[in-house]
């Protein structure tokens, strides 16, 4: 044996020494393994803060565009409704006809010598007019008002054919012509 490797402890001391060593070196182990699992928490904890807050902020905006959106969707769905509908309005009233104005509009054809008994608005514009006339000028008259429609001198008539002109039991002539409105 050489000089360096003699130990002059007893054996319960060597024992004891060694137990020592172990325990510093297993408190130094478990010292740094309970740094080690802080720092990892505090990591963790610090890296869940921020992702928390991100989470935060992008749910903060996504609901202020969401919302937004909604709004505007709810005025876009109420403009493209209210223009649909004015459209459906304007072609209805476009291609409404105005009974009215086309029975002013016969009212106004004939002057006092003519006499109107009947007329009735038919289908697609056509209205069928039945009168009277007392004189030979009274039918001359109707003539020129035939004549008058057909080259579109009358305003809101597009054509008009005389039907049936004949005399009638008392004095006079009877006429039914059909007139088209514009």
């Amino acid at each position: 044996m050489s000089a360096m490797s003699l130990n002059l402890l007893p054996s319960s001391a060597k024992f004891q020494a060694s137990k020592i060593r172990l325990q510093k070196r297993i408190r130094m182990v478990m010292i740094w393994l309970a740094g080690g699992w802080l720092l990892l928490l505090i990591v963790a904890f610090v890296t869940n803060w921020v992702l928390g807050m991100r989470i935060q902020t992008a749910t903060a905006k996504n609901k202020s565009v969401t919302d937004s959106y909604a709004l505007m969707s709810d005025s876009i769905l109420l403009t493209q409704d209210m223009k649909h509908k004015a459209k459906l309005v304007a072609g209805v009233l476009g291609n409404r006809f105005e009974y009215g104005q086309s029975f002013k509009i016969i009212n106004v054809l004939f002057d006092s010598g003519i006499n109107l008994d009947k007329y009735e608005l038919g289908e697609s514009g056509v209205c069928k007019v039945e009168g009277s006339l007392t004189t030979q000028e009274g039918v001359d008259r109707l003539e020129e008002i035939i004549e008058e429609i057909n080259a579109g001198e009358r305003e809101g008539l597009s054509e008009a054919v005389l039907v049936s002109l004949s005399t009638g039991k008392s004095q006079g002539w009877k006429f039914v012509m059909e007139v088209n409105l514009r």
